[in-house]
């Protein structure tokens, strides 16, 4: 019985950048309770086959990470009390409830990139990362890739090793790219009301008010998104929470209610306008699609890239998305010899999209969005590699840089082999008994050690009650009253027409700008205590 729950739970875990969880129902995108994770979690360290599962540890970092929904201020003493009692016995089936000791050392292509002591004993070191600058890495990695050895010493305990890269691409992500997150963008027409509408457009006149909208749409509930538009030098953003813009705008300043009703649906954004870029925050952003928009005013002719908008995850950044990238005309009115044309702009993206071998009819050449609906991967893509939405392919970044479909590039289509595991400086494997609470197989599980869980649980169950019998005893100020039921959905469900009349929750958020770069390598390994 234990074995089937177990693996009922497993069945239902999702991988989430280098974290999982296990959802609330088969199919789910949004994340059980902490209470059933840490259930979960228990019941899998108590079996061996479980516990070396490679799930299983990436369920633990994620209740390690202690984030909290929108509508808590703080975890509830309970969840708290059984995240602990969770992560106890994870820690005896992997070797690190008495004392974690790990001689560990990385290397890639005789380049030794980590090579420390990781301990729970004075002097305690349990978390360390080392990054490299790029001309330091050896020279021939850009074809052989990333190929990570691990070689770990004589010691017992558990560590968990990730490694980055920080990359700027070759060439520009022209088509929508897709890594966790679809990111969709178009440029509206206003109606008479001032909301973004009508079909998808290219050219505008000096002095038109247009209206960006962008789609973000996540399988999964994710806490800190980011979401960021550069907007091109022919467009200028109107920021209405300044009077001469809202005026502009049509809008009263300081925007309208959307606000207010974020905060009580838990989902609001907080948005900064510069004259080169427009981002979003969210600290909780549910899974489904979320719309936002901004006005601009288009300025000086002249034909402009049309970059595309990136989401990401704050926490993991690895989880993100790119819209497609497209060119922009602002259409000269007077009759002069130098006056940029609609055929000329046709023109310009013909010859963009022979350069970079794209078909650029799939980013909105034409009017409408019918050919903008995003292609989606026959399977999942390899982890080095991302699906593209427009053609519906899984591409990979090759040798030279560039985007090409996994089987074409260098790299293998697959996720890659795993890194290697070695033992430090030619020892031999270790294969010692079991530490003491280690679990090895059920017959062997050290009686002392399952009266210890055991006890301690209960103890929680005692504690959770409690608990319980407070809350229900004190009555919360401003509750809603016995006779009235409150809604258990965390948002409504708008259809398309009603979707386009959303507007984006915003407020101000002054800051100077970021520019984000550079290359380099990345490394980090950590072990639980």
């Amino acid at each position: 019985m234990k074995r089937v729950t177990a693996e009922a739970l497993l069945s239902r875990t999702r991988v989430q950048g280098p974290t999982a969880y296990v959802a609330s129902a088969e199919g789910s995108m949004h994340s059980a309770s902490r209470w059933v994770q840490s259930l979960a979690l228990w019941l899998w360290s108590g079996l061996p086959s479980y516990a070396q599962n490679t799930m299983v540890p990436l369920v633990a970092t994620q209740l390690l990470s202690a984030d909290r929904s929108p509508w808590q201020r703080s975890l509830p003493p309970r969840d708290l009390i059984m995240v602990s009692v969770s992560l106890l016995a994870f820690d005896s089936a992997t070797g690190s409830s008495v004392e974690a000791d790990i001689p560990l050392q990385i290397v890639t292509q005789s380049k030794t990139l980590l090579n420390v002591e990781l301990r729970s004993a004075p002097p305690k070191l349990l978390t360390v990362w080392t990054a490299w600058p790029w001309s330091e890495l050896p020279d021939t990695l850009p074809k052989s890739g990333m190929d990570l050895e691990i070689q770990v010493g004589t010691g017992s305990g558990l560590a968990i090793v990730s490694y980055a890269m920080d990359l700027i691409p070759v060439k520009p992500f022209l088509e929508p790219q897709f890594k966790g997150i679809m990111v969709q963008k178009i440029v509206q027409k206003l109606d008479t009301r001032g909301h973004c509408h009508g079909p998808a457009v290219h050219i505008a006149e000096p002095g038109q008010l247009l209206c960006v909208t962008i789609q973000i749409t996540s399988p999964d509930d994710l806490n800190e998104v980011e979401v960021v538009d550069l907007v091109p030098a022919g467009l200028e953003p109107l920021d209405e929470a300044l009077a001469a813009a809202a005026a502009v705008a049509g809008e009263d300043a300081g925007g309208d209610n959307a606000f207010v009703w974020g905060l009580l649906l838990g989902r609001s954004w907080k948005r900064t306008v510069r004259r080169d870029f427009v981002r979003w925050r969210s600290a909780y952003m549910w899974g489904g699609t979320h719309t936002l928009s901004f006005n601009c005013i288009a300025n000086a002719p002249g034909v402009y890239s049309l970059p595309s908008a990136k989401a990401h995850s704050v926490k993991f950044p690895e989880v993100m998305g790119f819209s497609g990238a497209a060119s922009f005309l602002v259409e000269d009115t007077a009759e002069s010899p130098n006056a940029v044309s609609a055929p000329m702009l046709q023109q310009f993206r013909r010859n963009v999209g022979a350069a970079f071998q794209v078909d650029l009819g799939l980013l909105g050449a034409t009017e409408g969005v019918a050919s903008m609906l995003p292609v989606a991967c026959p399977q999942a893509c390899p982890a080095a590699g991302s699906c593209n939405l427009a053609k519906g392919i899984c591409e990979c970044v090759s040798s030279s840089g560039d985007l090409l479909p996994c089987e074409d590039s260098t790299q293998e289509p697959g996720p890659g082999p795993a890194p290697t595991q070695k033992p430090w400086r030619h020892q031999e494997p270790r294969v010692p008994h079991p530490p003491e609470g280690h679990i090895e197989d059920p017959e062997a599980l050290d009686a002392s050690h399952s009266q210890t869980v055991v006890f301690v649980l209960l103890l929680a169950v005692v504690a959770a009650g409690i608990y319980s019998y407070m809350a229900r005893m004190k009555t919360p100020r401003n509750f809603a009253p016995p006779d009235m039921e409150l809604s258990s959905e965390p948002f409504a469900v708008l259809d398309e027409e009603m979707t386009a009349h959303v507007r984006s929750p915003l407020t101000v958020e002054e800051g100077p700008r970021q520019h984000l770069g550079g290359a380099g390598a990345l490394a980090a390994t950590e072990a639980a205590e």
